[in-house]
């Protein structure tokens, strides 16, 4: 589906820096940067739906079971949708899908794994918080809800013109890279090789050289003792999640830092890094990591309070959506910046 504006920002989770009607493709292929911005919207939107694909395929703790309608008798192609991602990787190539019909199966998969899970003696504890539940809305109906992120909740409701007008192309690809690199080491157990990050970093969307430039500057930061304690395993009970999405609700009058909620809405996102830490399979603690690209002075203690200040609102989401989401109370939840350019961790509650 193509989107009615191309948008372009420095970090997927900051105000966006430029705006433009969706671009034909001869006005794009005339005008450099609104054909960066067209293809890099379509790559994103391209690995969001892979992710999403990923992340439904691979999270089951015992078996995925995935369903789609049966091909139509006057199929000739693979239609563009998941159904036909899935038909393509899985099966044959024109094999059709019969209703009812099992068109692939892994091997080794163990039909009776419900039966066995039902058998188990080990006591089930019950959770410390209700694990929230999504209210409903009038008709039953949560599309019809105003929708927002946590990102348009930081800072101040006014934005100046500068940053709006912003020109700097390379940025949102130069954060894709980074937030991609971070996304794929849930433990530092083994640091990345240039040549893996550079390879990597072209498949985001960067130029050889750019990936190449990032890279060393992206093993340089993983040495440093900040980013490297919080990426290293703490214990056994610890469970790190990257780019854990969430989807909740929250009232009108509901206040996140300076910002508040003016009616029921509907926030969606994505944490850059979740820590849960179990004693006993109970949540004792949890930590949620935001990274930033902000240049920022390590020892300007009023420009740390001031993006405190800013990101505060974004953060507090965070806190909400990881107690709701664990069942666990938000006294639990510990949410901290990690400022990736000066290796400074800011806790902020």
């Amino acid at each position: 589906r193509q989107d009615a504006l191309l948008t372009q920002q420095a970090d997927p989770l900051e105000i966006p820096d430029r705006v433009s009607a969706y671009a034909a493709d001869v006005i794009a292929e005339a005008h450099p940067g609104l054909r960066a911005m067209r293809d890099a919207q379509i790559a994103q939107a391209v690995q969001s739906s892979l992710c999403v694909l990923y992340v439904a395929l691979t999270r089951a703790k015992h078996a995925t079971h995935c369903f789609i309608k049966p091909s139509s008798a006057s199929e000739k192609a693979l239609r563009m949708s998941y159904a036909g991602i899935l038909r393509g990787a899985l099966t044959d190539p024109g094999a059709p899908a019969t209703a009812g019909d099992v068109l692939w199966q892994a091997s080794g998969s163990q039909e009776d794994w419900a039966l066995e899970e039902a058998e188990s003696d080990e006591p089930v504890r019950a959770p410390a918080v209700i694990p929230w539940t999504p209210p409903k809305t009038g008709g039953g109906r949560r599309r019809n809800l105003p929708r927002s992120s946590p990102s348009r909740l930081e800072g101040d409701a006014q934005i100046s013109g500068a940053r709006v007008l912003s020109t700097d192309t390379r940025a949102l690809v130069r954060g894709t890279v980074v937030h991609g690199w971070l996304e794929a080491i849930p433990w530092l157990e083994r640091a990345p090789s240039h040549a893996e990050l550079v390879d990597s970093g072209v498949a985001l969307g960067a130029t050889r050289a750019e990936s190449s430039g990032w890279a060393a500057e992206f093993l340089e930061a993983l040495e440093r003792p900040n980013l490297a304690a919080l990426l290293r395993r703490p214990g056994p009970g610890a469970e790190a999640r990257v780019e854990q999405t969430f989807e909740m609700t929250v009232d009108g009058g509901t206040l996140f830092g300076q910002r508040v909620v003016q009616e029921r809405t509907l926030l969606t996102g994505s944490m850059d890094r979740l820590v849960v830490h179990r004693d006993g399979g109970q949540v004792r603690r949890v930590e949620v990591i935001d990274y930033k690209t902000d240049v920022i002075d390590a020892n300007d203690r009023e420009a740390l309070e001031e993006r405190a200040r800013h990101y505060a609102p974004q953060l507090a989401v965070y806190r909400l959506a990881a107690s709701r989401m664990l069942g666990c109370s938000p006294d639990l939840v510990e949410t901290s910046l990690m400022f990736l350019h000066t290796d400074t961790r800011l806790k902020a509650g």
